[in-house]
């Protein structure tokens, strides 16, 4: 069952209840007038820890002087994280895969230099006294 939140509020809602137990309005799942957000639609890409190179996908929640407050996914939409807004860029699909595809081919080479050592490791023979 996925989480769902109230777009006005973002209080979780149980799943079909008619009204949102925090502001108290009627709910849509469907349709036009839909209010209830189900998915997290990125518009955002954040970088939070200093010295690595992973970017993330996120909403943008709020915008501050400095800070911007957002969300990588949906339970973090009613206590989004705050990073200063140097942090935050524009959400560039492209880019942003690009940069996964790379830090897969990072990991798999280093895996792969890992098992080569280990074969020189395994053909060393104790010293003999």
């Amino acid at each position: 069952m996925p989480e769902q939140i109230c777009a006005q509020c973002y209080t979780s809602v149980a799943d079909q209840s008619t009204t949102c137990p925090g502001c108290g309005q009627k709910l849509f799942y469907t349709g036009n007038d839909k209010n209830v957000l189900d998915k997290l639609i990125p518009n955002c890409l954040i970088y939070r820890y200093e010295g690595s190179d992973m970017l993330e996908p996120a909403l943008l929640v709020k915008a501050c002087k400095t800070n911007a407050k957002v969300a990588t996914n949906l339970r973090e939409i009613s206590h989004p994280i705050t990073l200063s807004k140097d942090r935050v860029y524009s959400f560039d699909k492209s880019i942003f895969q690009s940069i996964q595809e790379l830090r897969q081919q990072r990991t798999n080479i280093v895996q792969d230099f890992d098992q080569q050592i280990q074969t020189y490791w395994t053909k060393l023979t104790p010293y003999v006294f």
